[in-house]
């Protein structure tokens, strides 16, 4: 299937590649088909691409490159919104770690992203509505942390030139 978007062009992907989201993105929640898009310049970030909406695409990094103790708590409940068989939890608090995106706490299956915005101050990461996503079967959900994190945590890394002005047209 192509997926055309204004950032960039039209992309060729498999159905096999949607990402779902039952109840969208905060503030984005009619947005419920995605495809995650690598960066060609730095491997460190993706694009979450809208399928329905070619305007909308959000930033996403693994929130363990820039605050390296970050766990995620969360009801877990919302576990279910994962589609998982294997994710039975007895204990109403779920603890996910994110060292990087190819495992969480020991589990290839389970990935946690923050999403990258821009402020008037620079880069901020919203560290407390992470995206949690089930990569077998690609069911996503956007879940607020029981920890006290920012929605905007100052990103304070340095980055390339071309990945700091990709990031600044976010709107």
């Amino acid at each position: 299937m192509d997926v055309t978007n204004t950032r960039f062009g039209t992309v060729k992907v498999q159905e096999m590649d949607l990402l779902h989201f039952e109840h969208g993105l905060i503030g984005l929640e009619q947005c419920r088909s995605w495809v995650l898009l690598a960066d060609g310049q730095n491997e460190s970030l993706g694009w979450l691409q809208n399928i329905d909406r070619s305007d909308v695409a959000v930033a996403i990094v693994s929130p363990r490159l820039f605050v390296p103790d970050y766990q995620l708590r969360m009801a877990s409940h919302e576990l279910s919104r994962l589609h998982s068989t294997d994710l039975s939890v007895n204990d109403p608090t779920v603890n996910l770690q994110s060292p990087d995106l190819q495992s969480t706490n020991g589990r290839s299956d389970i990935q946690v992203v923050v999403i990258v915005s821009r402020q008037a101050e620079g880069l901020s990461l919203n560290l407390k509505a992470p995206l949690v996503i089930n990569v077998q079967t690609r069911h996503g959900s956007q879940v607020v942390s029981r920890d006290e994190y920012s929605v905007r945590h100052p990103l304070m890394v340095p980055m390339t030139q071309s990945v700091t002005e990709e990031l600044k047209k976010i709107a």
